[in-house]
């Protein structure tokens, strides 16, 4: 009768760690997904992000680029004119 009952009390035992295991596993899949869907989120808000600076800075940029050349292009030609000068006289 003890026997009985023991191997009773050990396959209930059994059965709910597997079930418990069932229930861990699925929660993990379910954490495993919203850590997903939160790094696609957070991606998503990164490229907006960067799309909306890109937007915003891109042109200044471009204009400071430009006035820099601008400027080194004139400095450049004023070497060579002072250059010339100089060896004239």
């Amino acid at each position: 009768m003890r026997r009985g009952l023991l191997i009773a009390v050990v396959v209930v035992l059994a059965s709910c760690t597997h079930s418990d295991q069932d229930r861990a596993k699925q929660k993990l899949k379910e954490a495993g997904r919203e850590l997903k869907q939160d790094a696609d989120k957070a991606s998503q808000e990164i490229k907006r992000g960067s799309e909306e600076v890109k937007r915003e800075v891109g042109p200044k940029i471009d204009k400071a680029t430009r006035e820099l050349k601008d400027e080194s292009n004139r400095a450049s030609q004023k070497l060579k004119d002072t250059s010339e000068r100089e060896r004239r006289k």
